[in-house]
């Protein structure tokens, strides 16, 4: 890994921005860059940004800027491992003394006065932060998608709309996580050592990490981060192999907490509903595959009927289910 600075940037503390890179359009990084370094009331930003072996390298986007927001960018490069090992590299060569690390995805953008906001709540006894964001061209806030109200949790700080967050953390991420990454601040002792898995779902188990840790957790009840559609924003196609991906590497974060984590009773059960959700939704995948005259993933599919035997079954059931409904149906003749 090559580490290069694109101006020089001064450890002198604040806050730091993690943005992992892999873009086939310019401009969309240069336009996250300029949200962090924009923040409200905030010291400018310590902005890291990793190039994940981007097709689009992230020079043509930092070009884009002015030596004066180039002063405070930190560019270093890795071979492609995706946006958790990225994340992972930047977060290595952060200064050591950053009090307040803040994600954002190279495709999104913050309104200008999330950083502060953040930061108001976290000085409060904080350890973990996060808002509301909206994806383009989706009508609902992320919010909304979670059924996640603000309003059931505890009001914090002399700015309004921020929220302690009253509950389990970790059952909520079990049941559905209301934490979007590039909304995320959090303090850097609490992140510690705690590094991002190399699956696609690496947020999420980070999340459960944060629980298990026991993290002091605030919110912004208010829309804070406006998410793009560049190459972090694959779209969905429930019959493709990147679907067999998505739901096999779900299937080892919610495996890993299963075996790993200390769960009561209500959290294992929601637990095994995801589990075998998502084992459903592996065996349709893998079925519509089929249906569409594309051969799935062997590897992929060994390597989840490895990781949860039962998914076997699922796999047969589902089969056997789609063929009785495609056998032609027979009218018994009347009498």
């Amino acid at each position: 890994m090559i580490a290069q600075a694109t101006g020089i940037v001064q450890a002198t503390g604040g806050t730091a921005v993690i943005i992992p890179f892999f873009q086939r359009k310019p401009g969309l990084l240069a336009a996250a860059i300029r949200s962090a370094l924009a923040q409200e009331s905030a010291r400018p930003a310590t902005v890291i940004v990793c190039d994940d072996a981007s097709p689009s390298p992230a020079e043509l986007d930092l070009d884009m800027l002015t030596p004066a927001e180039q002063g405070n960018v930190l560019l270093i490069r890795q071979a492609n491992g995706g946006c958790g090992m990225a994340r992972n590299a930047a977060l290595d060569v952060m200064p050591g003394n950053i009090e307040w690390i803040a994600f954002l995805d190279s495709d999104d953008r913050w309104k200008p006065a999330h950083l502060v906001r953040a930061i108001t709540a976290l000085q409060e006894g904080f350890d973990f932060f996060f808002a509301d964001v909206i994806r383009d061209p989706e009508p609902r806030t992320h919010f909304a998608t979670a059924c996640f109200e603000p309003r059931k949790h505890e009001r914090i700080s002399a700015l309004p709309d921020l929220y302690r967050f009253v509950g389990d953390f970790l059952t909520q991420n079990l049941t559905m996580s209301p934490v979007s990454i590039s909304s995320v601040v959090i303090r850097a002792s609490t992140l510690g050592d705690l590094r991002f898995k190399s699956v696609i779902y690496e947020d999420l188990m980070c999340w459960f990490e944060v629980a298990r840790r026991r993290a002091r957790v605030a919110f912004d009840g208010t829309l804070q981060v406006y998410y793009g559609g560049g190459e972090m924003a694959r779209p969905d196609n429930w019959k493709s192999q990147h679907e067999l991906e998505n739901r096999l590497s779900a299937h080892k974060v919610f495996m890993h907490v299963l075996r790993s984590f200390t769960l009561a009773p209500q959290q294992r059960m929601i637990l095994e509903r995801r589990i075998a959700d998502n084992r459903r939704k592996f065996s349709l995948s893998t079925l519509g595959l089929v249906h569409s005259g594309r051969m799935p993933s062997w590897p992929m599919v060994c390597g989840f009927l490895k990781l949860d035997p039962y998914a076997a079954g699922s796999l047969v059931g589902t089969t056997i289910t789609d063929s009785a409904r495609r056998l032609p149906f027979r009218r018994r003749k009347p009498r």
